[in-house]
């Protein structure tokens, strides 16, 4: 790294902060005709003609005092390409802590580095670009302002950008180079665009950035507090438009059928129709890569929630599927499928439509059609429609409308409802969603009523018993005080009732104590208590459910999460009222910064009215990852539900060849009581960007 990084350093560092100046902070990019090498090194002379900013404001430990490890940014451009160099101070650089995971993998509560980007300067939406010392890379969009924090992000978003790191005896450094085509911008002269930053710094346990966050706000997601970065002119987006085309081949078995070699191909396209508009379109995908999913115990009398991973569905998947009213999961198999995100002033449309390959050689068609447009302060106000039909016949529709309305920077609001029509019948869903947070208070009330005649099974997931109207109300309160040596406690209640149209009286629940105390070093400890009196056939039942966890958290370099409870159940399998005992553990060793070794366990024993001993359910679970490079690893999980019995292993070998383009090796085996599927794929795919 260039010494004039560190004199920078020096001269930044003793200019004034001035805390919680926000969205006065102004950064500057420069362009350049010769662009820097992406090694992690600052040791490029255009570096030298970039301008410096610095002045990183904490969160915690102490929020609006000046970060004690700061970090230098400088911006350089050229036609098609955004860089931008860090150099993170660190006074004790041997304490640098970063693991070798997988792109979009988890590297936080380590060292890192976070970039955001609002390039329609909206202050609602942007971009968001982590790294770690290791230069892995970690993207996504987000919305509303953040106002779903970091799980609300939409991950699914893979952008075209290379990032190397690089650890030095002051600290380390890091160069970005993200590709303009992979943003949506308007294109134009002296444009401003929001931008923050924000350092996660395990020395000093520091959390700072460089437009500050108020303390409520507490994310950088928060894009309307974002800084401006300038400069930017005669930028060229391209075409915005990228091709991922794969090969596959590969043999398939089961246990009473040889299917021999099989073959395929498939393309992925994104392209930008304009500045502000993504049409997306999938034809023959390919998921050998992705993991099965998770078993679990399932006490309930609904299905499991399944989550989606398939990249074409999980991108923009909270905008079309609020709710519970479009599930993408039931589009299990698909041919292809095609998906429009487009944003004009305050209206954004998305239309989604898929074909499916069903059972029996139905090929079920999906549509989805989502339009929204932006009110005040983060607030909106959204119609849905969307159906499946197959061989010309309608099975499902569903038609709703929905609003958010959120003011005071405390209150905020959804609402929705809803109807479904299908051979024939049709019913309503309704509900609302009212929070209230302010300083360590926080609290909510959530509505929801449900007609017999809705059905949302074919296109949705929303829990209910088919055929049986309900109306549910939940209140809860919770308070959240930060403390200075421990870290953060959590305190809460709820009250929850439902009143269902097979019985009479309203069935309630009563969480007397929902304790969470979170500390420092990442780990926590909860406990939580209900009672509870609801109906089942007919008949009224009074217990109660006692749960606690403990994790140490991801900061070491192992992990440990132990889990039990207690409670009084209902037996929807075998009909009758008892109780049941579970336990739960996982470990995860992490000997290297390359390699992770998981393995976990759980288990419910079942226990009949008399507290006589029923039965026992049980999964195990292991995973290991090893990446032998940054661009190639090696994964293997399996999983045993014997009680179900039901086996998965998954083996998967990877290396990136260029950004989004890869080479895989799977295997995939499935073993049930009445099934076992072998699938052995090699797969190669590439990105033409244009």
């Amino acid at each position: 790294m260039s010494a004039k990084w560190i004199v920078a350093a020096g001269y930044l560092l003793a200019a004034p902060l001035n805390a919680f100046a926000g969205a006065d902070k102004t950064a500057v990019a420069t362009r350049t005709d010769t662009p820097p090498v992406v090694d992690g090194h600052l040791s490029d002379h255009c570096w030298d003609l970039a301008v410096p900013t610095t002045d990183f404001i904490l969160l915690d430990p102490v929020a609006g005092a000046p970060a004690a490890n700061q970090t230098v940014v400088k911006i350089l451009y050229t036609a098609d390409q955004l860089y931008i160099g860090l150099f993170m101070a660190d006074s004790n650089a041997e304490n640098i802590d970063a693991r070798v995971v997988p792109r979009d993998g988890r590297f936080a509560p380590r060292d890192l580095i976070g970039i955001l980007l609002d390039t329609q300067h909206d202050h609602r939406n942007a971009y968001g670009f982590y790294i770690n010392p290791y230069g892995i890379q970690h993207d996504f969009q987000m919305t509303d302002d953040g106002a779903k924090g970091y799980r609300g992000n939409n991950k699914g978003w893979d952008g075209v950008w290379r990032a190397e790191a690089a650890v030095l005896d002051s600290g380390w450094s890091a160069e970005v180079a993200i590709a303009f085509s992979t943003l949506s911008f308007a294109a134009g002269d002296d444009m401003v665009w929001g931008f923050n930053l924000e350092r996660l710094a395990i020395t000093g346990r520091e959390r700072s950035h460089w437009a500050a966050i108020y303390q409520e706000d507490g994310s950088v997601l928060r894009v309307s507090q974002a800084g401006h970065l300038v400069g930017l002119r005669g930028i060229d987006p391209g075409l915005r438009l990228e091709l991922l085309p794969y090969a596959a081949s590969g043999v398939d078995r089961t246990r009473t059928d040889w299917r021999g070699e099989t073959a395929s191909a498939g393309l992925d396209v994104k392209y930008g129709v304009a500045a502000n508009a993504t049409l997306d379109i999938t034809v023959n995908p390919d998921f050998a890569q992705i993991e099965a999913d998770e078993e679990e115990i399932n006490l309930s009398r609904f299905p499991l929630l399944l989550k989606e991973r398939r990249p074409f569905f999980v991108e923009n998947a909270d905008f079309l599927g609020k709710h519970g009213l479009f599930y993408s999961r039931r589009i299990a198999d698909p041919d292809f499928g095609a998906k429009f995100i487009g944003k004009a002033g305050e209206y954004t449309l998305g239309i989604l439509t898929a074909q499916d390959r069903g059972e029996a050689g139905a090929k079920p068609k999906f549509g989805v059609l989502k339009l929204q447009r932006e009110l005040f302060h983060n607030s909106t106000v959204g119609a849905l429609v969307e159906g499946v039909w197959n061989r010309g016949m309608t099975l499902q529709q569903i038609a709703g409308l929905d609003s958010r309305v959120e003011w005071d920077d405390r209150y905020i609001i959804n609402a929705y409802a809803a109807r479904s029509a299908e051979q024939g019948r049709s019913g309503y869903i309704s509900g609302a969603v009212m929070n209230y947070r302010h300083g360590n208070f926080a609290g909510g009330v959530n509505y929801r009523s449900i007609e017999s005649t809705f059905s949302a099974d074919r296109l949705g997931f929303i829990e209910r018993d088919i055929g049986v109207a309900s109306q549910s109300v939940e209140f809860s309160a919770d308070w959240r005080p930060r403390m200075r040596r421990l870290g953060k406690l959590n305190l809460g209640q709820a009250v929850s009732l439902e009143q269902r149209s097979v019985e009479d009286g309203w069935s309630w629940e009563w969480t007397t104590a929902d304790l969470w105390l979170y500390t420092w070093d990442d780990s926590f400890v909860s406990a939580k208590h209900s009672v509870w009196r609801w109906p089942w056939q007919g008949n009224w039942y009074r217990g109660q459910t006692f749960e606690m966890e403990f994790d140490t958290g991801d900061s070491r370099k192992w992990k440990l999460d132990i889990g039990a409870g207690l409670q009084d159940r209902f037996d929807f399998t075998d009909v009758y009222f008892g109780a049941a005992r579970s336990a739960s553990g996982a470990l995860e060793l992490k000997p290297s910064a390359s390699l992770t070794i998981e393995g976990s366990w759980s288990s419910v024993w079942e226990y009949l009215p008399g507290g006589a001993f029923d039965e026992r359910k049980t999964i195990w679970r292991g995973r290991a990852t090893y990446f032998a490079t940054k661009r190639l690893f090696l994964r293997g999980f399996a999983q045993d539900a014997g009680y179900l019995d039901e086996r998965d292993i998954n083996l998967l070998a990877s290396y990136e060849i260029a950004p989004k383009s890869r080479i895989y090796l799977a295997y995939n085996l499935g073993d049930t009581a009445a099934e076992r599927a072998e699938k052995l794929r090699f797969k190669v795919a590439y990105l033409l960007s244009y």
